[in-house]
C-alpha cells in the first residue's frame, strides 16, 4: 500500500505483515489464526493526495512492483524517484530562485519544494512572490520563503542571502538565476538604457548575487551545491533585434563554465547553464495581452510579440521537431532535473532545453548553388565548378533564421566559402 508524506519526514521503514500461525499438517485451515493478505506489503510515502497500491512480491532478492492504480500518468516519474529519493530529490536543500513569483521561475519554486527542498521566492513583486510562497506552504508549513526585490538593487542582494541562510540554518545549496526580461530593438535603434538595463540584470545582477552567496558554496561539507542559470538560444545562435539580450545570455553561458572550473574541483560545486527555446511565457504571448515590466525610473516596458507578428511566431514551429512550444511546467522540470543528483556528473554544461529546434541538419544532396573561392593572397573572388575530391565544405541550415549558413574550411591556401546564389 502506498501512503503519502511531507518530504521533510524520514523515510518510513518497510513493515511486513506476520504470516499467522502455520497450520499443522490434517488442521482445517479454519482453526487457523488470521493472516495477512499481503505479507510483504511495502509502504511508501509520496507526496501528493491520491492512494496508490504496490504489490510486491519477492523473487531471488528481486522486488518486483506492480502498480495497480495510477490515476495520473504524470506522477508515474516521481514514484520512480522516490524509490531512490524516498524524501524527494532535493530533500534538505535550500534554494535561491529568482523571479520566482510567476511563470518558469514560480513552477520550478513549486517543483523544488515539492521534492523536499526548502524555496527562497524571490522577485520584484511582492504579490506574486508571496503568493507563490502561500501556495508552497500551504502544502506544508516552513518550505518556502518569500523575499521580494529588485535584482539590480545592491543593497537587496545582500539581505536576500542573509535571509535565504537564515532560512536555511546557515546554509544555500541551489541559486536559479531566472530573473529577467527582453528589450527588444535592432542594432541601430537600440538605446544605451536598453543595452544597460537587459545586460545589468542577465549578466551583473547573477554575478553579484553569486558573489554574495559565494561563502555559503566554497565549502567541504560534503553537501551538494549547484547553480543553474537561465539562458537562451539567443546566446547561443544570437537573434535579430536581441543585440542586447544575445550578448546577455551568451554572457551568462561563459559565466557558467568559469564558476564550475573555479568552484568545482576544490568544493564540488556544479554550474549549468539551461538555454530555453521557444516557451509559453508572457514573454512570447501576444503584446497586446498587456504585460509589462518598471524599470528602477518608473518606466514600463511592454513584454511579448505583437499580433501583427503571431503567424510567424506559430510557423517558427515548424522547426521544432516536437511541433510546439514547451511550457512553462516543462521548462521547470528541466532545471529540477539539472539541479538533482541526476545530473550529478554534469557541470559546465549549455543544456538546451528546445524541443529539438536549432538541430543543424546536413543535405544528402549536393547543393544547389555556386562555391567560390577567395584567394588568401588578393582576396579576390573566383568562382568554379565543384569538384567532389578538391573541397571539402560542411553544408548546414539555421533553421530559425530561415536561411543557409557556412563554415568556412581551410583548403591549402585558400579560404572557401558556400554562398547563397
Amino acid at each position: 500500500m502506498v501512503h503519502f508524506f511531507d518530504p521533510r519526514t524520514p523515510f518510513p521503514k518497510i513493515e511486513t505483515r506476520s504470516k499467522g500461525p502455520r497450520r499443522r499438517v490434517g488442521k482445517p485451515k479454519e482453526n487457523l489464526g488470521k493472516a495477512s493478505p499481503h505479507p510483504n506489503d511495502l509502504t511508501l510515502f509520496i507526496n501528493n493526495s491520491r492512494l496508490y497500491r504496490i504489490d510486491v512480491s519477492s523473487a531471488s532478492h528481486l522486488l518486483l512492483l506492480t502498480i495497480t492504480h495510477i490515476t495520473m500518468a504524470s506522477r508515474i516519474a516521481q514514484i520512480a524517484s522516490h524509490l531512490n529519493f524516498p524524501r524527494g530529490l532535493l530533500a534538505g536543500q535550500v534554494a535561491i530562485i529568482t523571479g520566482s513569483g510567476q511563470g518558469i521561475g514560480a513552477e520550478t519554486a513549486r517543483l523544488f519544494a515539492n521534492e523536499g527542498a526548502k524555496v527562497i521566492i524571490s522577485d520584484i513583486d511582492a504579490a506574486k512572490a508571496q503568493s507563490v510562497a502561500d501556495s508552497i506552504n500551504a502544502q506544508g508549513s516552513g518550505r518556502a520563503l518569500a523575499v521580494p526585490g529588485d535584482m539590480l538593487d545592491d543593497q537587496y542582494i545582500p539581505e536576500l542571502v542573509k535571509k535565504a541562510a537564515e532560512f536555511g540554518n546557515g546554509k544555500i545549496h541551489i541559486i536559479v538565476n531566472n530573473a529577467g526580461y527582453t528589450w527588444d530593438g535592432v542594432i541601430h535603434k537600440m538605446t544605451d538604457k536598453q543595452w544597460n538595463n537587459i545586460l545589468a540584470l542577465h549578466n551583473t545582477a547573477p554575478f553579484k548575487l553569486i558573489r554574495a552567496a559565494a561563502p555559503y558554496f566554497r565549502v567541504t561539507d560534503g553537501e551538494p551545491r549547484c547553480i543553474v542559470n537561465i539562458s537562451s538560444t539567443s546566446g547561443v545562435h544570437g537573434n535579430a533585434g536581441q543585440a542586447n539580450y544575445g550578448l546577455a545570455k551568451a554572457g551568462i553561458n561563459g559565466l557558467t563554465k568559469v564558476i564550475a572550473k573555479e568552484w568545482g574541483p576544490k568544493f564540488g560545486v556544479r554550474a549549468n547553464s539551461v538555454a530555453f527555446g521557444h516557451i509559453l511565457t508572457r514573454l512570447t504571448a501576444a503584446k497586446e495581452e498587456g504585460a509589462f515590466v518598471t524599470t528602477p525610473d518608473g518606466e514600463k516596458i511592454e513584454l511579448g510579440i505583437p499580433k501583427g507578428k503571431g503567424s510567424q511566431r506559430e510557423g517558427a514551429n515548424s522547426d521544432i521537431p516536437l511541433g510546439r512550444a514547451g511550457t512553462a511546467e516543462e521548462a521547470a522540470r528541466s532545471i529540477l532535473a539539472v539541479a538533482s543528483p541526476l545530473f550529478g556528473y554534469v557541470t559546465g554544461q549549455v543544456i538546451m532545453v528546445t524541443g529539438g529546434r536549432n538541430i543543424i541538419q546536413l543535405p544528402t544532396h549536393l547543393p544547389a548553388f555556386p562555391i567560390y573561392r577567395i584567394q588568401a593572397e588578393s582576396f579576390s573572388v573566383e568562382e568554379f565548378p565543384y569538384v567532389d575530391h578538391h573541397v571539402d565544405v560542411v553544408f548546414g541550415f539555421d533553421m530559425s533564421l530561415r536561411g543557409v549558413c557556412f563554415d568556412v574550411v581551410h583548403c591549402s591556401r585558400s579560404l572557401v566559402f558556400a554562398l547563397d546564389g
